[in-house]
């Protein structure tokens, strides 16, 4: 598992940005000591900070630790306050908070989980659905989706991931919403006990959302064969290297980049 989440990580292809915000001292030494904000424990987030963590202590002479959080807002006030040095954030989190974008690692698509009874969205108008945790990120892209579908909602939920596809299976509620890497460990637990499954949200929901939430790229969400469901997911911005071999890079107003190399 691990292993599949430092190629993830040192890959070029994915979208979500590690983002960095890092008060250096007059020394000339670099930086050693890290503290890297993640996510849920047992999360997708959580998973890709302890590979990283992993990946570059093993290259550099490096302490870092990886604590957990809520989600991507928590992550960015944390940055702000000075309690950590690093963060994954979602890449289409609006903040205030100065931060600099030091990589993209991987692409995270909208995901919407609903019971197998379930086979449009119009059967969702006056429902339970679930948003995860209000320090995430993924309210804003769900409820532009969710807008789109004509979908209004009874109530909404704010309960973790794993808590609300319990729930989701037992008819507490009637859809979890999650901004996610594709083949997240927890989805795949819950949709392989048979009662769950991905509802599909159009033939072209880029095209179709692309001006109303501008900052979105078409994903593909495979689902058992060949069938796969078309869906949205945060826009992937391309980073350029900071050196040889490397995919990650340092914003103007930093003094000195991170020992990478």
């Amino acid at each position: 598992m691990l292993r599949t989440f430092k190629i993830i990580a040192l890959s070029s292809f994915v979208s979500i940005g590690v983002i960095g915000l890092v008060l250096y001292l007059s020394s000339s030494e670099p930086k050693r000591n890290w503290v890297v904000i993640s996510g849920h424990d047992g999360g997708k987030y959580h998973e890709v900070a302890k590979a990283l963590r992993e990946t570059l202590t093993d290259k550099e002479d490096l302490e870092i630790e990886v604590r957990t959080s809520l989600g991507s807002h928590q992550n960015l006030a944390e940055l702000a306050n000075g309690r950590a040095d690093l963060a994954l954030v979602q890449n289409d989190i609006s903040s205030d908070q100065e931060a600099h974008c030091l990589a993209i690692l991987y692409e995270e698509a909208l995901h919407l989980i609903v019971r197998e009874e379930v086979k449009s969205p119009r059967q969702l108008n006056g429902s339970v659905i679930a948003m995860g945790s209000r320090e995430g990120g993924t309210e804003g892209m769900a409820m532009a989706t969710l807008a789109h579908l004509g979908i209004r909602a009874g109530k909404f939920s704010w309960d973790p991931l794993d808590e609300s596809l319990t729930k989701l299976a037992k008819g507490e509620l009637d859809c979890v919403c999650v901004v996610t890497g594709v083949g997240n460990a927890t989805i795949g637990k819950h949709l392989a006990k048979g009662k769950l499954t991905l509802l599909p949200i159009g033939s072209n929901p880029y095209e179709n959302l692309k001006l109303t939430y501008p900052f979105i790229q078409p994903a593909i969400i495979p689902s058992g064969g060949t069938h796969r469901i078309r869906t949205i997911a945060c826009l992937g911005r391309p980073s350029p290297p900071s050196g040889p071999g490397s995919s990650w890079f340092a914003a103007p107003a930093w003094r000195r980049r991170m020992p990478m190399q």
